[in-house]
């Protein structure tokens, strides 16, 4: 049977916010007399309530197989058993069509980090930062901004993202003479430990220290996290339990450590491409205060760039 994992129930999680925050801002009057928002959120919306209705779906399932699991009277328990396998296979198919929803809506949702290397807390750093975050908003993206002394990362998720602000990657110069690099880099896989990873545990006697039980009884425990190979064990404790609890809370941190070194390389890997293609010189975009003129990738006005429209 399909089981809804840990990050499925983070994603839908997500959409269902998105739902509900999309449904708010289309009844604003601000909303409602821009055509263009009104029409994206909607189109944005009628894929979000295929998720969230078949969501609805699958807890009222669930919650009815749950209720019926409580019925006890024997003379029924003929009755009960064939609607439970009813209702298994109910909630196996929409849990196959959450599956599909959310393989169609990933084909499109995408996180990726915006870094922009440039003179902490200077004026032009500051305008870019701005027109992200203004166009992170106008898009319904979700966004990070995280200022470090050698200049800022905006991580955003979102449908399209990468290419919504790949556009920005490469050289930026305005025509003070500053230059900033700006890295676009997508988060290739946000994967973290899960309760409904699979999990082989094994159980051995303990060596060493311990009391007369140590070595009589097969206390200690092996735990192998089948995705990864990942091992952890642990004999410290006296009992079987101890000794599992501690060992599950160390392939826990031991895994999130493994997803997360991995994350980081990816990130790593693609800006060191793009730090490379940089050393040409070639300006990405170029923004001309004195003129209003952004051009280059982008070909705009500077104040539309800052309210977030490119």
């Amino acid at each position: 049977m399909i089981k809804l994992t840990d990050n499925m129930l983070f994603q839908i999680n997500k959409i269902i916010s998105q739902y509900k925050e999309n449904t708010d801002l289309l009844v604003c009057s601000e909303i409602i007399e821009d055509n263009k928002k009104t029409l994206y959120l909607s189109k944005q919306n009628s894929k979000l309530k295929q998720v969230v209705d078949a969501y609805n779906s699958y807890l009222n399932v669930e919650k009815e197989l749950n209720n019926l699991n409580e019925i006890k009277d024997k003379e029924l328990l003929e009755i009960v058993e064939k609607e439970r396998q009813n209702l298994i296979k109910k909630l196996e198919s929409t849990a196959q069509q959450l599956v599909s929803l959310l393989n169609s809506q990933n084909d499109n949702y995408e996180s990726v980090i915006v870094e922009i290397v440039g003179q902490n807390n200077g004026e032009f750093v500051n305008f870019l930062t701005c027109a992200i975050k203004n166009n992170c908003e106008i898009n319904n993206f979700g966004y990070e901004i995280k200022v470090g002394s050698g200049g800022v990362s905006v991580y955003i998720d979102g449908n399209n993202c990468y290419a919504k602000y790949n556009v920005l990657c490469g050289l930026n110069k305005n025509d003070k003479g500053e230059i900033l690099q700006v890295y676009v880099t997508k988060v290739l896989e946000k994967k973290r430990f899960s309760n409904n990873d699979e999990l082989k545990i094994e159980m051995y006697r303990s060596n060493g220290a311990g009391g007369q039980n140590v070595n009589k009884l097969s206390t200690a425990i092996r735990i192998t996290h089948t995705a990864t190979g990942i091992v952890a064990t642990n004999q410290d404790e006296r009992t079987q339990l101890q000794n599992k609890q501690k060992a599950l809370e160390s392939i826990k941190e031991k895994v999130n450590k493994y997803y997360i070194e991995k994350e980081e390389k990816n990130v790593h890997t693609q800006k060191d491409k793009q730090k490379n293609s940089m050393k040409t010189g070639q300006v990405s975009n170029y923004f001309n205060f004195a003129k209003g003129l952004v051009v280059g990738n982008i070909e705009t006005t500077i104040d539309d760039f800052k309210n977030g429209n490119f």
